[in-house]
């Protein structure tokens, strides 16, 4: 099985132990391996996988490919470099780190979206004498200046921090799982840095 690093080369580094030089020869770490843009855009390359709950890139590589060891290649074709903040969190792990980071404001508001999903945190605005919408009212310190032509807005929903938080964690499910005999040519290709 190939790991990640199995196709490393090995360079000579002098290190000072004990005020003696020794040469060690250690990975080139400068070294590393992607794959070419046209992989990603190549749909026949690939299928779309939704993570399930709990699932780790070392289980996804073992159910797609064999082994575990494999994790690598799933990371590394999704450009998920980070396995702690790039794939999502288990339920547990998510409910953990909501109340880590909200305490008992898990359920306040978190900002309001308008109706094409847009983030606004202004619950009001101004309509000029077509019915226009002004830009909102402000004077030059930030405070909104309070009209009587002022409208409460209605396009908006109210997103909580465990919804925005709970979006965020589900955006990480869905990945990309390379087609079998594209996984066998990668792991070929490795060896002279085709990829």
């Amino acid at each position: 099985m190939a790991g990640y690093f199995s196709s490393f080369t090995k360079i000579p580094y002098v290190f000072n132990v004990k005020g003696v030089d020794t040469t060690f020869n250690i990975l080139d770490i400068s070294k590393n391996d992607r794959f070419r843009k046209d992989f990603f855009e190549n749909v026949s390359l690939y299928d779309w996988y939704d993570i399930l709950d709990g699932q780790t890139p070392e289980l996804i590589a073992d159910m797609f490919y064999g082994s575990p060891d494999y994790h690598w290649i799933v990371m590394l074709f999704n450009q998920k470099l980070d396995n702690q903040n790039d794939f999502p969190l288990s339920s547990v792990q998510f409910e953990q780190h909501i109340t880590n980071i909200y305490g008992s404001t898990i359920h306040n508001l978190h900002h309001y979206e308008d109706i094409n999903g847009i983030q606004t945190d202004i619950e009001v605005f101004v309509r000029d004498s077509n019915g226009h919408i002004l830009q909102y009212p402000f004077d030059q310190h930030g405070n909104t200046i309070w009209l009587p032509q002022m409208t409460m807005r209605t396009d908006l929903s109210a997103v909580s921090n465990y919804e925005y938080e709970h979006r965020k964690n589900e955006a990480k499910r869905r990945i990309k799982i390379l087609h079998a005999d594209v996984f066998s040519l990668v792991i070929k290709s490795l060896t002279n840095g085709t990829i």
